[in-house]
Order: C-alpha cells, then structure tokens, then sequence
C-alpha cells in the first residue's frame, strides 16, 4: 500500500508477524524464553523499517496511510506483499519529492518506481530477511537527483555467522530512465555483524547527517554523510551501554529511534531497553541507562523529545499482559526515569508505535486497527490515547515505517508563510541551521510568466549567518533567518515555492519547497460534541478542515431548539470549547469558521445538542410484620423529560418492573434490591442498591414453673416467656398484671401474690420492631387449707372418736393424711371417724389436708389419751373378829395410767 507525502514523502513496506505474547508469555525456562526469541524474530519477525518524512505511510499487505486527510486516512497501491518467510520483503522505505509525489520505494531487496515497476538493476540487494531494519533512504546533500538506499541483511537464515550479516548502502538516481530512477551503484559493503538497528540523526553543521548503526557487542558507528559522499571507511565508534556480546536473542530484539531533536537514542534489546545521549557535533554516543523488562518491542519519543513510549510485556502475578507505557525523560538519570513509568492502555498485543507528521503517536498491534496517541507530549491521562482511530481493509503490522522527522524536509531549510487580505500578497519567512559566514537564498516563486512577455519569478538573497533572528538573547547564531514578500498575480491560486541555501564555506545546498495557495477554499466548519447524562456542561470538539487556510477563527453560539435563529447567543470563541447550559433542553449549536484572508467565504454548521437529565433511583416499601410480601413504590425522579424503564433486581435476578409492584419474598430476612431506571433518552441512573427487611412476627406462648396455673399462697412462682422470631431477635418483653405494666423487659416473671386470680399478659417486641399477639396467663394463688382436729375416748375402751374438718379458699381438698401417734397413719379424711389402739395409752394425733393444687394446712395436732377401766378388789384383815376395828384393802389395777385416789363409800355414804 502507498502513502503520498507532500513536502517529501517516504513509502515504507512490511510484512505480519505472528505475536510473540501469544506464546512467549507461556515459557518458564529462560533458556526456552532465549531459544523463543530466536524463532519468533528469526522466521516470524517483520516490521516497517526506517524511511523518512510522514506525510504518507506504507505496508504490506497493501495497506497504506495518508496523512494529507484529517484523519489520516486509507491509500491503496504498492508491490509488496506478505511474501514468503525467507528471501523476502521484511521492511520497507520510501521517498517522494518535495511536492509530495512518489519517487520510489523498496523493501531491501528491490526497488519500485513511482509506477510500481521495478527500477532497471532494482532487484538482488542485500536487505531483507530482517526483523528491525531493512532500508533506509537519505538523500544526496549537493544532488536533489540521487539517494542513499541503505539495507541491512539480517538474522533470519544465519543467525550464527556474523558475514552474512552485513549493512550496504546502494545509490539511486533518479534523473535516469526518464525520470524514473535506475540503480547505479548496488551493494556497496559498510560492515560486518549487522544488528539490524540503523538510524539517521542530522550533524549540528546544518548540512551533513550522521548514519549509525550498531554491532553484536556494545559498540555503535557514526558515519558521516557529507557532500562529498558517505564517509564508508572513518566511522566515529562509541563504547557504551550493555555488551550484548553476540547474544542472539537480543540483537535483534526491538526498536530504535532517535528523538526529534537528535539529542537521543533509544532501543529495545528484548528483555531490557537503553537511552543514550547523542553529541550531533562529533557523532558520540554516551551516558547509558540501562531500564530492565520482561519484553519490550516498539518504542518512539514524543515531538518535544521529552517523553519516551513503550510497548512491553508484564508478570503480574503469573499473568502477563502486554501495555502501552510511558517514561517521563525530563531527568537524565536511572532513578528519576525508572520510577516515572506510567502504564497509558492495556493493549492486545507488543505493537509497533511511529510519531506522525501531525506529531500524533500512532500504534499497531497487526491487526486492520490502528490506535493514536493524541497528545503525546503530556504526561500521564492527559497524553490521551485512542483504540481504533484507523480501520483498515487488511490486516496491518504490529509496527509502522519510522525515520527522524525532519532527517530530509526542513533537516536544514525550513519554509513558512502568510497570506495578506487580498489573497495575493505572500510573506515568506525562512530558517536554515547551515553554518557560514553567509548564506545565499534562492527562491523560485513557482508562477508561470504573463502571456506575451517574462517577468522574474525568482529572487536571491544573501544573508549574513545567524542574522534575523527575533529571540533576543536565545539569539545564539546557530540559525539564519531571513524575510521575503511576493505578490502572485491573478488567475491562479496554487503555487509550488522552491528554496536552495547555499553557504559560503560549507559545502552542499540546502532544499525546502512548501505549497502555497493565496485564495484557498472556504474552511468546512464541523464538530463534535460530548455530552453525558446528568451533566450540562457540553465539550465541543472541532472538526473544521482548513481547506489549506492558513488558519481559521471559531465562534459558537446557541439558542433553545423551538427559538427563532434571531436568539442565537455566542459563547465561545474557542476552536473546541467546553460550555454549562443553563437547564436540560434542546439546543441548536451553531459553529462559524472564518479565514483570517477577506477573500474567502465563512462555513456555518448547525447542529442540534439534546441535554439529557438523568434519573435518579430509588424506592420506599411496606412490609407488614409476620408477612413475606413487601409493597414497592418507586420514588426515582428526573430533572427534565419523563422515566421510560424501571427495573428490580435481586442478585442479577429481575424481580419487578414499573413504578411499583409487589415483592413475595422466599423467606424472612434482609435484601438488597437494586433499582436501575433509564430515561426516554436512555440515560441511566446510578444503581440505587435500598436494603429492605422483610419482617417475621414473634409468637409467644407462656409457662409457670409448677406447670400448674394455680400456686399456693405464700409460695413464688416463675413465668417464663418463650418465644421465637425468623431472622430477627427479641430484644425486649412487656410484662401487665391485671393490666397494671411490671417493670420487668426480660422473658421471666417472678411474683409472690396474696389469695385470689391475677390474669398476666406478655408482649414480645423483636429487633426488626415487630410486636407478638398479646399472650394470657391466668394464674390462681390458693390459700392454705384450715384444718381442726379433736377426739373423744371412753375408760376403758381402746377406740377414739375422731373429728376433723378442714376447708381452703379457691380450691379443693383432695388429698388427706392422719398420723395416729401409734405408727399407724392413713390417707383418708379422718372426719367422725374411730381409731382403735391396740393399747392404752396416750398418743398425738396429726392431721394435714391438701388441696389440689398441693396446698398443706399447717398441721393440726391433738393429744389423746386412751384410758383403761381401773380393776379393783377389796380385802380385809382377819382380826376383825376379835375386835371392832378392822382394815379395808381396796387391790386397784389399772393399764396404761395409775391410780390417783379412792373414793370409799360405806352403805352408800361417802
């Protein structure tokens, strides 16, 4: 694929290759990482390889950028394929004139011409079979007709035998075969041990340029291109940095580039990457720094040489991603620039990155997408990068064409200019870097002469070196500056200016041509817009086209959608401006460009800008205690416009819709329901994520520790409260008796009440605040039974009459029990009843009833005694006879008691 440069252009060419993270990162063993390299860069690696000036880019597979389009956009054409793994294309470089047409271009093999033919003799040069850098185009320095074509023959088919890698430069010329080009002096040797890493640096005189390359050691060569010729056998040679010491896994590991102001150089050596200092005045490299990775590949500088680009392969934690990274080089020292690392994307594979002529950064990782650095000059977020700017037809390569931007346009003659109001009158301004005492400017105008006559269309100046320059004391006499005015007559518009500086004392011309349009087209006015949901402050992005003014003035203005065009009110003149509105609304946003040249007509677009307000979620419910459903209510609202989708979930699982519905609910618990609604205008609302309780009511029941509900007077007696609740706790009881409160909040209740019924209620409250039912106990304190006891017994007889009674207030006797005195006891009610002893005596009767509820009167007690008939005979004495006075002997007995008196009764008197 072809790209058409102006100012010069360069074509370059490349082949795919399969991605080395696709494998690489699977391999452990180092020596199987080493062995890695070798295969992937030996007979897979192919890159675009080192040409100059961007306007256009090309590659294989017939793919190609222009970069005369804002975007750049696709060019088509080109001779170069994919080709076979070996004796092919690997890289490619290209040339166009200073007007942007194609010259030639070739891929280290063979050269093509602007037609796509190949040169006479432009085939067998020893390039190719390279995996970094196959050819390298550098003109002539006192000849605008010929070029250098330098090509490296790589590692690809003989990675161990350093003579078959070696750089040669061949010459084109391009004023043979009709303007064509032909090959006249093909594969002149340079050297030996070709490491595939070759760059171009202009030489601080302004005029010569350095070519450098690099050897299987430590060792980098700076020859000196020259008006004369390339200096092929006095090399200025510099020591510095690792020794890769005929490593073949790293010679030809990664990139080189040198950074737009030729002060540096840096290259990837696979596993690590170095920076080195660059003397342009004596060709020294110097100052090492060594930065360590586990794979790094394309890399490229920032336009202000300020920041370095990477793409490179991470470990983290056994994965290994591939990411585009940034390094800040504002400090020259290990330290400062290992620790700036900043990793820019996440990329899908090592990509290749080239600085384009719109001093963007572009990247390829070998497939039809190519991703942009926008602002690759800011450190950080703020360098903003873009996947997919670009979409191919073809798949491209993993990395672009790349060469120092202004190694040939502008190296050392560099052309601007302005255009006045009448659209005829050119102010040019010009700058060289070439050294002399002074310099001759010559200019050719470009116009064709007058019908009828000739007329200068060239003009000289001389110019003392440094004059010119503006700066002040920046003013050091490097650079010659010089002014010159031309007035274009009417009739055409577009003009080819050449300019050729020549000095005094170096030798060599300088060259810059420029095109220049004095009526350009009118600008096209366009832009972009980004707006986001919830947000009124709207960034406008311009996308007008120059049309080749020299630049255009914006003014913005808006008005409400339904206003008449009279409301328009401006806000910015700004070319990509960010402006707060003051409500959500439709707005009509009106861009005008104007030329800074009177001659050219204004462009006005309109676009229409809709503020989209966003919802906000949210909800309330109701949830009844004991109930597994919970009513939803929606309470999202929005700023401006109306609510289209309302959507409930739980986990990821929809379980509502709308602005309310019911939620059933498997079971008690907590949950979390998310609540997502989106605007008619499909704006979103941050998800609300509302806890909701669904609420189990406690159930309570009651129990009393004698397991009876009635208890006996003067007894304490425990209620206890037990309860359960679906995922809650109780946290509090409140305890009424005869619906008095009780100071009691726990489960139990301890009383101790006179004689009578007390009803207890209890209420269990849970932690999800839920109250139980109302729970009853009735509870009845029994008084002691009353009980009395007595007895009634005969002399003589051994049965006792017993009478006994007992009676209890709110309850029953149900249950008796006597003692006898004797050993003998009995279960049954005493009363009126006899007890016969089995011997005289005296005995305590003890008598206890009990009510039902196990209730004992104090024990009743009564002493009786069981009394014998006393048995007695009288005796007397048998002296009675002989005298009046005899004596009575009244023989008692008695069983179980004594004898306490007699009474004597003689015929019936006491």
């Amino acid at each position: 694929m072809l790209i058409n440069f102006t100012k010069g252009s360069f074509f370059f060419f490349c082949i795919f290759t399969i991605h080395s993270k696709y494998i690489y990162p699977q391999i452990e063993n180092k020596l199987l990482k080493r062995i890695l390299h070798i295969i992937l860069f030996i007979f897979l690696s192919c890159k675009f390889c080192t040409a100059q000036q961007f306007n256009n880019w090309t590659f294989h597979n017939f793919n190609g950028l222009t970069f005369n389009s804002v975007p750049p956009s696709f060019l088509a054409g080109g001779q170069i394929s994919n080709g076979a793994p070996f004796g092919s294309s690997y890289c490619t470089a290209s040339i166009s004139d200073r007007n942007g047409n194609l010259l030639f271009y070739s891929d280290g093999e063979r050269v093509w011409n602007k037609n796509n033919q190949l040169m006479p003799n432009g085939f067998g040069l020893q390039g190719g079979e390279a995996g970094i850098n196959t050819a390298l185009i550098i003109p002539f320095i006192n000849d605008s007709s010929k070029y250098y074509l330098f090509t490296s023959k790589g590692l690809a088919l003989s990675p161990s035998i350093p003579d078959t890698c070696k750089y040669y430069y061949s010459i084109i010329d391009m004023s043979l075969n009709g303007s064509l080009g032909d090959v006249i002096n093909k594969n002149t040797f340079i050297k030996f041990f070709a490491n595939e890493k070759m760059v171009a640096i202009p030489n601080a005189d302004g005029n010569d340029i350095w070519w450098i390359c690099r050897d299987w050691t430590n060792h980098f060569y700076s020859y000196k291109i020259t008006c004369q010729a390339f200096q092929n056998n006095n090399p200025v040679i510099s020591t510095v940095g690792y020794n890769i010491d005929n490593d073949i896994a790293l010679l030809n590991g990664g990139d080189i580039k040198a950074s737009p102001n030729g002060k540096l150089i840096a290259a990837c050596y696979r596993d690590y990457f170095e920076l080195y200092q660059f003397n342009n005045a004596t060709g020294i490299l110097n100052n090492a720094i060594k930065i360590p990775t586990i794979e790094c590949y394309g890399l490229e500088f920032s336009s202000n040489s300020k920041e370095l680009y990477i793409t490179q392969i991470f470990d983290t934690s056994n994965v290994f991603t591939v990411n585009l990274t940034q390094y800040d080089l504002s400090n020259y020292d290990f330290t400062s620039i290992n620790n700036s690392l900043y990793k820019v994307k996440n990329i899908n594979g090592i990509a290749g990155l080239q600085l384009g002529p719109d001093n963007k950064i572009y990247q390829s990782t070998g497939d039809k997408s190519i991703g942009i650095i926008n602002a690759p000059n800011n450190l950080g977020a703020g360098c903003n990068f873009q996947d997919s700017i670009i979409v191919l037809p073809n798949d491209a390569l993993r990395r672009f064409p790349y060469s120092y931007a202004n190694l040939i346009t502008g190296q050392n003659v560099q052309i601007n200019y302005t255009v006045a109001a009448d659209c005829r009158t050119v102010t040019f301004n010009a700058k060289t870097y070439i050294k002399g005492n002074n310099l001759t400017f010559k200019w050719k105008w470009g116009e064709p002469p007058p019908i009828g006559g000739t007329i200068a269309d060239s003009a000289t100046q001389v110019v003392p070196s440094g004059a010119g320059c503006t700066l002040g004391p920046l003013c050091n006499g490097d650079t010659t500056y010089t002014t010159i005015t031309h007035v274009y007559p009417l009739g055409q518009d577009t003009f080819f200016v050449n300019l050729n500086v020549t000095s005094d004392t170096v030798c060599g011309t300088g060259r810059a041509g420029i095109k220049v349009i004095v009526k350009p087209p009118k600008p096209t006015a366009n832009f972009t817009f980004s707006s986001t949901c919830s947000n009124l402050t709207v960034a406008f992005t311009d996308a007008s086209l120059l049309n080749t003014n020299p630049s255009i003035s914006y003014q913005y203005a808006y008005k409400p959608a339904l206003a008449a065009a009279t409301a328009y009110t401006n806000f910015s003149t700004s070319a990509s401006p960010s402006f707060t509105f003051a409500s959500y609304d439709s707005f009509d946003v009106r861009l005008v460009v104007s030329s800074p040249l009177a001659c050219v007509a204004k462009d006005t677009i309109v676009k229409r800008v809709v503020l989209k307000a966003k919802p906000t979620a949210g909800f309330s419910y109701i949830n009844s205690c004991g109930s597994l459903l919970a009513n939803i209510t929606s309470t999202a609202n929005i700023a401006a416009g109306s609510i289209a989708v309302q959507e409930y979930y739980v986990g990821n699982t929809l379980v509502g819709t709308g602005a309310g519905f019911a939620y059933n609910a498997l079971a008690f618990g907590s949950y979390t329901i998310k609540h997502v609604t989106k605007s008619h205008f499909g704006c979103i609302s941050d998800t609300a994520f509302v806890p909701i309780l669904i609420k189990d009511k406690p159930v309570v029941s009651l129990s009393v520790n004698s397991n009876k509900d009635s208890v006996c007077l003067g007894s304490s007696y425990i209620i206890t409260a037990t309860s359960s609740v679906a995922a809650s706790t109780i946290t509090n009881y409140t305890w009424l008796r005869n619906g008095t409160n009780q100071p009691i909040t726990i489960n139990q209740l301890t009383d101790n009440q006179p004689t009578g019924t007390y009803i207890y209620k209890v209420i269990a409250t849970a932690s999800n605040t839920c109250k139980s039912d109302t729970v009853n106990k009735t509870i009845t304190v029994v008084s002691k039974p009353s009980a009395t006891l007595s007895a009634i017994n005969n002399c003589g007889s051994k049965s006792i009459a017993i009478t006994a009674s007992a009676s209890v207030i709110n309850d029953n006797i149900t249950s008796y029990y006597i003692a006898y005195g004797d050993g003998i006891t009995a279960t049954t009610n005493p009363n009126n009843t006899n007890y016969t002893y089995a011997n005289y005596g005296s005995y305590t009767l003890k008598y206890v009833a009990k009510s039902s509820v196990g209730c004992a009167n104090d024990t009743a007690f009564f002493n009786v005694v069981v009394k014998d008939k006393p048995t007695l005979s009288i005796t007397y004495n048998n002296n009675a006879c002989d005298t009046t006075n005899f004596t009575l002997t009244a023989n008692a007995t008695v069983n179980g008691s004594t004898i306490n008196n007699y009474t004597w009764l003689r015929n019936g008197i006491l």
